[in-house]
């Protein structure tokens, strides 16, 4: 065959095929201990978040429970009294003022979910389990970079808060999905500044004047919905 001719069809690679991958083969001396519970198995956490966790009445705003920075300081001022009465605050910048401020504590609590999720012995709703919240971890950085920290906080939050009674449904698919309601909602007209931009650039390339109801795309993700 001459240099540059095309190869014969049957010497074509071989189709792949879910058979094709190898299978796992974990050695005793390398598995867990059995039986051990998420008490035995995040000791660092307080028992009472735990719990709160595996019932999923875990609140959002909660998140510095789980950052050992913060999370033996006294409760954060969450309730304001105003005009004579108590009312809830909502979280603010104030709370998480970064995105990192958020990202690592959120990533314990998938640890601590996806391990609850675990004692249900299903591997496959384990491994969905595990998908859809790594997923949702990678939209969250991605929103990061793209639009405002506040904003990308008041969504991140509410959009916890919806999970909440799925889960307690036993459904976790919601992770995996784009809410384009409450990224209208929260990430309208937010997007980042950036060192460079002018205000006329961002107007000429978009970037503050989008169609009314609509959110400019952020790479890798679809705001459908």
């Amino acid at each position: 065959m001459q240099p540059g001719q095309p190869q014969a069809a049957n010497s074509a690679s071989p189709q792949i095929t879910a058979a094709s991958f190898p299978t796992i083969s974990v050695p005793a001396s390398a598995r867990p201990p059995p039986g051990m519970s998420l008490l035995d198995q995040f000791p660092s956490v307080r028992a009472s978040v735990l719990l709160d966790i595996a019932r999923h009445e875990f609140e959002p705003s909660d998140l510095y429970k789980l950052d050992s920075r913060y999370r033996d300081k006294a409760e954060r001022s969450v309730i304001d009294l105003s005009g004579g009465t108590l009312a809830v605050r909502a979280t603010s910048t104030k709370d998480y003022p970064t995105f990192n401020s958020v990202f690592p504590p959120l990533g314990l609590y998938f640890q601590i979910l996806v391990t609850f999720v675990g004692t249900a012995q299903d591997p496959e709703l384990s491994t969905y389990v595990s998908r859809v919240t790594f997923e949702y971890l990678i939209q969250l950085q991605a929103l990061h970079e793209e639009y405002q920290w506040p904003a990308v906080l008041a969504y991140h939050m509410e959009f916890h808060h919806c999970r909440l009674r799925e889960m307690a449904r036993g459904d976790y698919s919601g992770w995996g999905d784009i809410d384009g309601k409450l990224q209208r909602k929260h990430l309208f007209n937010k997007d980042r500044f950036r060192p460079g931009a002018t205000p006329q650039a961002l107007a000429r390339s978009g970037g503050s004047k989008a169609t009314p109801g609509t959110i400019r795309k952020t790479p890798y993700l679809n705001y459908g919905g």
